[in-house]
């Protein structure tokens, strides 16, 4: 018998499992992941953000919906627009959420293609409310889209989430409408008892995931978020964060209605990157920090999608904290163009320009700077 023999007979190889074979090589070649925020949030897949309670992490959902929606930066990462579909099932808090974002852009328009489903009814444990969600996301904001389903634990009610299998069905559930969107599926989901060992529940839900975000407050308020599982990236830094409390109008006792919004923390953010830099290079960099986060997108010369500055805007924003330090007038715009071409050359901030001529007089380059 000719043990090295290939060849099998019909008889002898039927019933067996048929497999499919790659190449290594043709492998090394395949495309990379496919991002919808760059390096953070994949296409497609399913993905969890979670924390404690009050940690902040509808509020940091909401935002991060808008960011896709819009195709904006969103906490430093670029992100690809399309259509966003919000499935609040915990409170009715989201109206006020989006007004809020609204009135701390200057009252500007939503996008569109930002759905929010009225329903506070869903089960991941219902084929057809499974089936008849990811037709209507397809419907509602195109195939491809992102589906936030806010939170796991009321889109699972009734699930163990102890029971790897239960819990199993359930992401499995979520698979099925990121497969039917071809599109991402994140879950809001809360911290276990002991926040050290992360989400609440079956291990396996870290496992099936693409991405798993942490949000956390410490015992000081101090707010971050951070990946504790990415595919493909590295990116595990904290990145901090504050909630900005926003007022309009009265309720029928006189009352502001109030929401909040998302901001990077400057404050923390700054001393993070500071190690090396000039005593000038901090305060400059946190006014300039501050100043983009209500600053414009699609200001000239800057990527689109990214919230820019004019050099003026940038000048003011930082020649006023240099200012507040005390620095007399006469060395604020030695010290602020120091300061800018430090956190240039560190690669911190970008710029950009091009050379105007106006009746045949060359004039200075129009800048726009924004952070990398």
């Amino acid at each position: 018998m000719n043990i090295h023999s290939t060849e099998k007979d019909a008889s002898e190889s039927e019933g067996w499992t048929t497999y499919t074979f790659t190449k290594a090589s043709e492998l090394a070649e395949s495309p990379p992941m496919e991002w919808r925020v760059n390096k953070l949030f994949p296409r497609h897949g399913v993905a969890f953000i979670y924390g404690e309670s009050g940690s902040g992490k509808s509020f940091l959902a909401v935002d991060l919906a808008i960011a896709i929606a819009r195709g904006e930066s969103w906490q430093g990462y670029r992100t690809k627009p399309v259509g966003v579909v919000y499935v609040p099932l915990e409170g009715a808090g989201v109206p006020k959420r989006l007004k809020a974002i609204a009135l701390s852009r200057g009252g500007e328009r939503l996008p569109d293609n930002l759905i929010v489903t009225k329903e506070r009814q869903f089960s991941l444990n219902d084929d057809d409310n499974v089936k008849g969600l990811g037709h209507y996301a397809v419907q509602a904001a195109g195939v491809g889209a992102v589906v936030i389903i806010d939170t796991l634990a009321r889109a699972a009610a009734g699930i163990d989430e102890n029971s790897s299998g239960q819990m199993g069905t359930a992401i499995n559930a979520a698979e099925e409408i990121a497969s039917m969107i071809e599109g991402l599926v994140i879950l809001v989901h809360h911290s276990g008892k002991n926040r050290e060992s992360g989400m609440r529940g079956s291990s396996s839900m870290k496992a099936a995931a693409e991405t798993v975000i942490e949000v956390s407050q410490d015992s000081a308020g101090r707010r971050s978020w951070k990946a504790t599982k990415l595919k493909d990236s590295g990116d595990y830094r904290p990145h901090a964060f504050v909630l900005e409390e926003v007022q309009w109008g009265e309720d029928e006792y006189g009352e502001p209605f109030t929401s909040c919004v998302v901001h990077p923390d400057v404050v923390a953010v700054v001393p993070a990157m500071a190690k090396g830099m000039g005593g000038n290079q901090i305060p400059v960099l946190a006014a300039i920090t501050k100043a983009l986060e209500t600053a414009h997108e699609g200001v000239a010369y800057a990527p689109a999608g990214v919230r820019a500055l004019t050099a003026a805007e940038a000048r003011k924003a930082g020649r006023a904290a240099l200012a507040a330090m005390g620095i007399e007038k006469s060395k604020l715009s030695t010290r602020y163009a120091d300061a800018v071409k430090g956190l240039l050359g560190r690669g911190i901030l970008k710029t950009a320009g091009a050379a105007r001529s106006c009746a045949g007089m060359p004039m200075k380059p129009d800048k726009v700077i924004w952070l990398a």
